[in-house]
């Protein structure tokens, strides 16, 4: 079983990147909503381990399906749900990604994915760099930056997968994590520079 290298370096656009999407084309399979109940939806954006409530029909919907649609390893979807192809979940358990819980969620009535639900955010946004604006109503969650600026005496060196305390939609990787997913191919991949993401 292949093992993640540790990256003790400082942390800068080479070391992280942030997951997202490619843009979805005309013939993507379009995701809608996350069926799922409340108290189980807050957990997975808070990080919280879902596995004893996770219900066993969860669901994603899709907009209507044309012909020859295609549905991407890493498909978009709204919620910014980490929802991969069977061959990514199984890429990151070969390469012992930690502080992950793997979810099985079906893709309208297409296919059975994997919701890769991230665990324990870490606080790591320096946001006097990042020009945080916090929320008025929760000022732990940021409403937006100006850019995404880290502070790398925050993170384990360790951690090559995780979101990022008050900014959910921030998911982080690795470079070597980065590198394994790119060199796969996977359909819908997109890394990010830190200095691009706003």
């Amino acid at each position: 079983m292949r093992a993640l290298p540790i990256f003790n370096t400082a942390v800068d656009d080479m070391t992280y990147s942030v997951w997202t999407y490619s843009a979805p084309t005309s013939k993507s399979v379009k995701l809608e909503a996350l069926e799922l109940d409340v108290e189980v939806e807050k957990k997975l954006w808070r990080g919280q381990v879902c596995r004893g409530s996770w219900p066993a029909d969860a669901t994603i919907t899709t907009a209507k399906v044309l012909k020859k649609a295609v549905l991407p390893d890493f498909p978009y979807n709204r919620h910014a749900a980490l929802i991969v192809s069977a061959p990514v979940a199984e890429l990151l358990t070969q390469l012992n990604v930690t502080h992950v819980e793997y979810l099985p969620i079906r893709v309208g009535s297409l296919a059975t994915y994997t919701l890769v639900n991230l665990l324990d955010p870490v606080d790591c946004i320096d946001r006097v760099q990042s020009g945080a604006r916090a929320s008025a109503i929760d000022p732990d969650m940021i409403m937006s930056i100006q850019r995404l600026v880290l502070d790398p005496s925050r993170i384990d060196p360790e951690r090559a997968l995780f979101r990022c305390c008050g900014l959910s939609s921030a998911i982080l990787v690795r470079a070597d994590l980065r590198e394994a997913l790119l060199e796969k191919g996977f359909s819908g991949v997109r890394m990010l520079e830190l200095s691009m993401f706003s």
